[in-house]
């Protein structure tokens, strides 16, 4: 069902589904008081609604996650974390409203959208993390 909660549905679903990776997870604007040098940021895009048919619309959303290492540990950590954010991300991701599950979200895959890994590297060479990002579009149909 449509619903004024779905920003925040999708929110807390694309949470509580990386939330299994053992790093520190910030949402995009939350504060940092802590400063943790590895971590992850949830940012995303939408929903975007477009009609699916009489009385269905299809949901889109773009999931943009920021990862950071550091450099110094294990010169794979950053991949070790966007490959656990790789598969996380190629799963469906269930939405949740009021404790009922309302729709699963799964990767869109057409030729213009992609589960993708945009490797930043070493940012500031005084500062030694690495940075990364890793991309996808979800959809969901819902019911009106």
């Amino acid at each position: 069902m449509l619903s004024e909660t779905l920003p925040e549905e999708i929110a807390r679903a694309v949470f509580t589904h990386i939330s299994t990776i053992p790093i520190k997870i910030y949402i995009e604007g939350q504060d940092r008081t802590d400063l943790f040098p590895e971590f992850i940021e949830i940012r995303y895009d939408g929903p975007f609604l477009r009609t699916a048919g009489k009385n269905s619309w299809l949901m889109e959303y773009d999931i943009n996650l920021l990862v950071q290492t550091e450099s110094g540990k294990n010169i794979y950590a950053l991949e070790k974390v966007c490959g656990k954010l790789y598969v996380k991300l190629a799963q469906a991701i269930p939405i949740i409203s009021s404790g009922i599950t309302i729709a699963c979200s799964t990767l869109k895959t057409d030729f213009r959208q992609k589960l993708q890994i945009n490797r930043f590297g070493k940012i500031e060479s005084d500062i030694n993390v690495l940075q990364a990002t890793v991309e996808a579009r979800h959809e969901f149909n819902i019911e009106v």
